[in-house]
């Protein structure tokens, strides 16, 4: 199972990007590249992610042995991300967007689309319009932060895509318990939102920091987790040869 860290918008700026990339454990890092225009038809075409910073983030990311995707949603952000991506990606929310969907497949490369509510015959439109390319269809949380999975959707999907691959989109914050089962249903994509450790009122509420990330990845991994120790634990203390609080 390959890991996608979805750190979206949540960063300040481009030093906040790099550092999550060589911190976080992944095998992609996915970023958003939208304006207010590009959502909504009308407002400001302004960024958040500035496309001059698009070199360095690949070239931080081949040094850290990952992969970068970026999602985008407008057809005419699709030729200029291609360059820099691994392979592209499809939000939920753009899978009626036809244009979209004929640019990205005009660029010959693996697809990871998110299903969202979407229904097997809009998903049957989204395979024909990217003939031939492989894709991942993710089962898709609808709530921000999540708080009920639907591991059945991710089974739907392999059924009604047999020669594809499936995975899920996490929105929760569970860092153990949902993506250990996500993995024992041999997910070939597990996706989760991050964070810069230095957290921002702007950032997603659903998205973990890179610690918890990192704890989650060793817990799907089966490695024992981390614990910190409890500033209200009593300790021995030898001198005073009794049980004490520890002064914190």
């Amino acid at each position: 199972m390959r890991i996608v860290a979805d750190l979206s918008l949540n960063f300040q700026g481009l030093d906040d990007i790099l550092d999550t990339i060589k911190a976080v454990q992944c095998d992609y890092i996915k970023l958003q590249w939208y304006s207010e225009k590009d959502l909504y038809g009308t407002g400001s075409e302004e960024t958040k992610l500035n496309p001059e910073w698009l070199p360095q983030i690949q070239h931080a990311c081949h040094e850290s042995n990952k992969r970068l995707l970026c999602t985008v949603f407008n057809p005419d952000k699709v030729r200029i991300i291609d360059p820099f991506v691994f392979l592209h990606k499809v939000a939920s929310s753009e899978i009626t967007d036809r244009e979209l969907l004929k640019q990205i497949a005009l660029c010959r490369k693996q697809v990871i689309v998110s299903t969202g509510g979407a229904t097997k015959d809009q998903l049957l439109t989204v395979r024909g319009l990217l003939y031939g390319l492989p894709i991942i269809w993710l089962a898709c949380d609808v709530e921000y932060p999540a708080k009920r999975h639907n591991i059945r959707k991710m089974l739907q999907l392999k059924n009604w895509f047999p020669n594809d691959q499936v995975g899920y989109s996490d929105h929760s914050l569970d860092i153990e318990s949902f993506p250990i089962i996500c993995a024992h249903y041999n997910a070939a994509i597990y996706e989760k939102h991050v964070k810069p450790t230095l957290d921002h009122p702007s950032y997603e509420k659903h998205a973990l920091t890179v610690v918890e990330f990192n704890e989650m990845v060793d817990a799907m991994a089966g490695k024992a987790p981390k614990f910190t120790a409890n500033p209200h634990q009593r300790v021995f203390n030898k001198d005073l040869n009794k049980w004490v609080r520890p002064i914190v």
